[in-house]
């Protein structure tokens, strides 16, 4: 499995036997306003398999893990709910997809995420 979420980092738009990106975002009911403001880059590697947010929103100033953050979509998401004065870590197991989700938080300018190996 492993494998196949490196080459979901690699090669986003390849053919999997999952949904990603923006279409499996909708599928999950990700709010669309949302994702929308996002880049491709943030979005493209997405591979979840549920929607945390559904259960209930984080507050502003929460601290958050992710465990299995990919390249970062759900971070990024938590993010934008516990603002600048809150943290999120992202944990994910591929060297691959923690390199993108640095790259994009960057991008992003989101200086209060931050992504660990694990």
């Amino acid at each position: 499995m492993k494998e196949k979420y490196r080459e979901v980092a690699i090669n986003p738009r390849g053919r999997f036997h999952f949904h990603t990106g923006r279409p499996a975002a909708a599928r999950l009911g990700y709010d669309e306003r949302l994702t929308a403001s996002f880049p491709d880059s943030a979005i493209e590697s997405f591979a979840g398999v549920a929607n945390p947010f559904s259960l209930r929103s984080l507050s502003e100033g929460e601290r958050v893990v992710d465990l299995g953050s990919g390249g970062g979509f759900d971070s990024f998401v938590a993010s934008m709910q516990v603002g600048p004065k809150g943290h999120v870590v992202g944990v994910d197991m591929t060297r691959e997809m923690l390199v993108k989700a640095r790259r994009v938080a960057a991008e992003m300018g989101l200086y209060h995420v931050e992504f660990r190996e694990g």
